[in-house]
């Protein structure tokens, strides 16, 4: 008797004793950061002021990434689609044409982006440009 005593005490104990409380964790979810979309402000702001309508006389660039006919027949010659140097002003075909460019690098080559888009500096102006922008 001694026994079944015992073990009915050990059997009431789990219920005897209160459970641990719920612990819950929340995470708030956020937006990824696009480092090419920064990239590409920053570009169209140091290009043109963010002014989608630029116009450059001396290199015959337009648009708000002040595209030449040169980047664009480039760009026709790698991906197929044609485009006139009068639809750069559009900002979105504008800054598709910067994104074909941009992604061939990783994002920790801003200075290698930047080279492409707007040639070789040795002081590395534009790219200084660019840096102080994205900040």
């Amino acid at each position: 008797m001694k026994k079944l005593i015992t073990l009915f005490i050990f059997l009431l104990i789990p219920w005897l004793l209160p459970a641990p409380g719920i612990a819950v964790c929340c995470i708030e979810r956020t937006e990824p950061i696009n480092f090419y979309n920064k990239l590409a402000e920053a570009v169209y702001t140091v290009e043109s002021s963010r002014n989608p309508l630029a116009y450059n006389p001396k290199e015959d660039a337009v648009g708000g990434f002040q595209i030449r006919q040169c980047k664009l027949d480039q760009y026709i010659k790698e991906t197929g689609k044609f485009y006139t140097l009068e639809q750069m002003y559009d900002i979105k075909t504008a800054k598709s044409i910067f994104m074909h460019f941009a992604v061939k690098y990783t994002y920790t080559d801003i200075k290698g982006i930047c080279r492409d888009w707007n040639g070789k500096s040795e002081k590395n102006i534009y790219y200084n440009k660019i840096q102080k922008t994205l900040l």
